[in-house]
């Protein structure tokens, strides 16, 4: 995990300075206060949080990326409306949008963007996981609470696009929910 930087900086060497990095990669977790484990915290908190830091810690190297350029971390709805059973998630993908939002004021100045979207439910097997686990009532009462249904894939790329675009070379430091009209 300590090299995520120096990986980051190599691929710039090979291939060129880098316009954008994306982060996507997240794990859910069902828990609670009572089934709360340091270690299984950890371990969530290196994936959700702490890589994403690294991989930006290597983007964020002036020599990385081109001026103009964006960073992405994919967080969560659960970060900012946290739900019974989302305590590490919610909690590591919170720290990810507040990291965002600071890494955003420290760079801004070297002309790099860096944004943060939060989904709700989008149909990924990590929802069908969450399902399975739920039992059959979970997807009909969470389908109540999305006025325009579970988001696709397809939804949260094309706002990732358009981030990591020249056409959103005015915006920076936010936080997008994407939640088709719950929250």
């Amino acid at each position: 995990m300590a090299s995520l930087p120096q990986w980051v900086r190599q691929i710039a060497r090979d291939h060129g300075k880098l316009w954008g990095l994306a982060h996507a990669a997240g794990e859910g977790l069902m828990d609670s206060l009572q089934s709360y484990d340091p270690g299984q915290a950890r371990r969530h908190f290196d994936l959700n949080f702490h890589v994403p830091l690294l991989l930006a810690q290597g983007f964020c190297d002036r020599r990385v990326f081109n001026r103009g350029g964006a960073l992405l971390f994919l967080a969560s709805a659960s970060a900012i409306f946290p739900e019974k059973g989302h305590l590490i998630y919610g909690a590591a993908k919170a720290a990810l949008a507040a990291a965002a939002k600071s890494i955003s004021q420290e760079v801004v100045s070297r002309g790099l963007r860096v944004h943060c979207l939060s989904p709700g439910i989008i149909d990924t097997p990590m929802e069908e996981a969450m399902e399975a686990f739920m039992g059959s009532s979970y997807r009909e009462h969470q389908l109540r609470e999305y006025p325009l249904g579970f988001g696709r894939p397809e939804d949260v790329a094309a706002m990732a696009v358009f981030l990591l675009s020249e056409r959103a070379s005015w915006l920076t430091g936010q936080n997008y929910v994407l939640a088709g009209g719950r929250y």
